[in-house]
């Protein structure tokens, strides 16, 4: 079993992680699980090819191109949105042999592939979340044995939790996380596996409050207990719900549900929940926020500073922050910006935001290119140690082994950068020689478009950005 015990600070709790993303280089994690039968049963009933669905980041479509061609079964890959440039992942599909076909968001969502004509194709849908999918991820349990009596993982479409559910022992409980926001249909989606499977077992749960609203201000939170500089109980946290209150309370903050009851007394109120939430947050102390005493962080994305004043319907001062989730480990890139008559509060928030790493003041008209590049940004440079830690287990390392090394060799750029304030392009001609290995890696990279893609992308990111508030 590909088991990884971590250290924790209770001898009376094991806490294992199964690496189920080191059984392949590129069917990893519970992909090869669900595509194991599905695989036979396309191989039994001699389809010409096997077609599935996802989206143009699709991890699933990724799996099964890469399983294809080491199955030698051809794949079509049924893209969700308008025909585009290929980015990585589809360039990958592609290479690996997927013959790629783009569906309009209405043929998509309803799965309509009539236009294309591919007989005998056997068909997968969106995720490999069928029966023969659930069955597969039932034996990714085989071996562990009965001494967990928690099991947790993280839950898409169902159907991984619903094989751990299929083969957990009877005192075992499997908790799912689920990766989207407003995931209850999964209940649904879950009962519906096991049910093909004449299975009634209760020894599971969702649990569906563990993403967005409060993790970035718990962060911060914690950033300034840290820091020396505030203790916990000058500090009060406010979530929806009841069991995140208490998990506060533990640590030392007062926590509470009541967000106007939160702010009386406050000197600074920091916003950080979704774009979808600030109006419901707003409503909440519209009535009791005290204009003369009490001033505004944001950090809510494409919300502007007018936008919060408007709201209120008063004029309170407003700081819009931009900090990343590298916050949790005091390593966030934080851009501030305020109106001309609320500059003054630039300097405390500055001070509250270098607790927890840098900061940088500009003008709130460039809050939305902020939340791109820095915002965003922390995906976009993970997406491109993943890639460098991918191209090193193609030229030999074990998965573990090209992560640890990409992730270092990130590290130590940066802080060239950082110690040296050069500029990139000072430190890559001194590991550039003529005719040498860089320079032609380098070279290819860029005849492959990495650095316009990495520009495409923020430039994206930074349209998407401001769109996502609706006043």
């Amino acid at each position: 079993m590909l088991l990884q015990t971590l250290e924790i600070f209770n001898e009376n709790i094991q806490l294992d992680i199964l690496r189920e993303d080191l059984r392949h280089p590129f069917v990893s994690g519970n992909k090869w699980w669900k595509l194991k039968y599905n695989l036979e049963e396309a191989k039994r009933v001699k389809a010409s090819a096997i077609a599935t669905f996802g989206g143009a980041y699709s991890n699933h479509l990724a799996a099964t191109a890469a399983a294809g061609k080491e199955q030698n079964i051809k794949t079509i890959g049924f893209i969700r949105g308008e025909e585009h440039d290929s980015n990585a992942t589809l360039q990958f599909c592609k290479d690996q042999g997927m013959e790629l076909c783009f569906l309009s968001r209405e043929e998509y969502r309803n799965k309509n592939i009539s236009r294309f004509s591919f007989p005998d194709v056997y068909i997968i849908p969106e995720g490999g979340s069928n029966k023969l999918g659930v069955q597969g991820c039932a034996e990714m349990l085989g071996g562990v044995g009965e001494k967990y009596n928690y099991i947790v993982c993280a839950c898409g479409t169902g159907a991984t939790m619903s094989g751990l559910v299929l083969s957990a022992f009877p005192h075992q409980k499997i908790i799912g996380i689920p990766v989207l926001k407003g995931a209850d249909f999964l209940h649904q989606e879950i009962e519906k596996h096991l049910f093909s499977f004449q299975n009634s077992n209760k020894n599971w749960e969702l649990v569906l409050d563990y993403h967005g609203g409060g993790n970035m201000g718990l962060a911060f939170a914690r950033g300034l207990v840290k820091s020396g500089k505030f203790k916990p109980e000058q500090i009060t946290l406010t979530r929806r719900m009841l069991r995140n209150v208490e998990a506060i309370q533990a640590e030392g903050f007062p926590a509470t549900r009541d967000n106007a009851e939160a702010i009386k007394g406050a000197d600074a109120i920091i916003l950080a929940v979704l774009p979808q939430q600030v109006n419901t947050v707003l409503d909440d102390i519209k009535n009791t926020v005290d204009v003369s005493s009490q001033f505004i962080i944001s950090l809510i994305s494409g919300v502007t500073s007018s936008d919060i004043k408007g709201y209120l319907n008063a004029k309170i001062p407003v700081v819009i922050a931009m900090p990343n989730t590298a916050i949790a480990i005091q390593q966030s890139m934080t851009c501030l910006a305020a109106t001309n008559n609320d500059k003054k509060y630039i300097d405390i928030s500055t001070e509250l935001f270098n607790t927890v790493g840098e900061t940088v003041t500009i003008d709130e008209g460039q809050m939305t290119a902020a939340t791109a590049l820095c915002a965003c940004g922390v995906a976009f440079f993970l997406r491109s140690i993943r890639a460098a830690s991918q191209g090193g287990t193609e030229i030999g390392f074990h998965s573990h082994d090209a992560l640890k090394m990409a992730v270092q060799v990130a590290r130590g750029a940066a802080e060239l950068l950082h110690q040296h304030n050069s500029h990139p392009e000072d430190e890559i001609d001194k590991v550039t020689s003529p005719k040498g290995c860089t320079i032609a890696g380098l070279n290819e990279m860029e005849h492959q478009g990495f650095s316009s893609a990495m520009i495409k992308g923020i430039i994206l990111a930074n349209d998407k950005a401001g769109t996502l508030y609706k006043k």
